[in-house]
């Protein structure tokens, strides 16, 4: 919206996108209530909110975005084999949520699904993981994100994977 109106095509229900400063590439700050941006920025992030907006007949299980991680599992759980999981071995409520067969992967490894990836963080989730591995048995462990909006927990996890850009671009978990 510009000063309430709305301009160009709308998209048809909410859309979750990465923080402002991850969109555009460039610190803003935080606590600002406006923050002034050009016309270029502006188009940038319209047309990425319609590339992100949610197509329920991707994944049929899910009429919205996932609300939480309940929410994102059923998702999982449904399309696991479009996402390269050959099977889901475990899934649980402490920390890490599942433990699966990646495709072409020969070992478990452990997916902890946040409907954010700064949720890592705000969990303490990265007191139990040690080299990129879960201290509890040794295995490698990535995170399964809807939206990824902390670049840090790569630094902690193998791999960040976001669920919307896998399904959005038919692409695969692959270790």
């Amino acid at each position: 919206m510009i000063e309430g109106k709305k301009y160009g095509v709308q998209p048809h229900r909410p859309v979750g996108v990465p923080a402002i400063d991850n969109l555009l590439g460039k610190p803003h700050y935080k606590q600002a209530t406006l923050i002034r941006i050009t016309a270029e920025e502006f188009e940038h992030i319209r047309k990425e909110t319609l590339r992100r907006e949610f197509d329920p007949r991707r994944i049929p299980l899910l009429l919205h975005e996932p609300n939480n991680e309940q929410e994102l599992l059923a998702a999982v759980a449904y399309g696991h084999k479009k996402l390269g999981i050959e099977r889901i071995l475990r899934v649980q409520t402490a920390f890490p949520d599942l433990l699966v067969n990646i495709k072409g992967y020969p070992q478990e490894v452990h997916l902890e699904l946040e409907v954010y990836s700064q949720g890592f963080f705000s969990h303490g989730h990265d007191k139990q993981v040690s080299n990129r591995r879960f201290k509890g048995d040794g295995k490698d462990i990535a995170v399964l994100c809807w939206i990824d909006n902390n670049r840090q927990v790569k630094d902690w996890v193998h791999e960040v994977y976001e669920l919307q850009t896998l399904i959005r671009e038919g692409a695969k978990i692959v270790w």
